[in-house]
């Protein structure tokens, strides 16, 4: 089994990332699963969430229009998100 610690040494960095668009005041990470069509390999950090997304996919229905990802978040404690949508 494949710990958070031996992914991060894996790659050198840790999949979770800054979540960049913009949105949000204070820290806000997030680890991305599923985009362009497919799972990417910060996906190995969350095999059940990546296995329920995948099976989701299968459908046929999910993710059918863009942006078509899926991701993880973290928020830290007093972020402040701005609407959108």
């Amino acid at each position: 089994k494949t710990t958070k610690v031996d992914q991060k040494a894996e790659s050198g960095r840790s999949p979770w990332q800054q979540q960049g668009e913009g949105l949000h005041q204070g820290v806000w990470l997030k680890l991305e699963i599923w985009a362009k069509g497919g799972l990417v390999c910060s996906a190995k950090a969350a095999p059940r969430a990546s296995a329920a997304i995948s099976a989701a996919m299968a459908t046929g229905e999910a993710m059918a229009s863009a942006p078509g990802r899926a991701a993880l978040s973290y928020m830290m404690c007093g972020v402040e998100v701005s609407p959108h949508c």
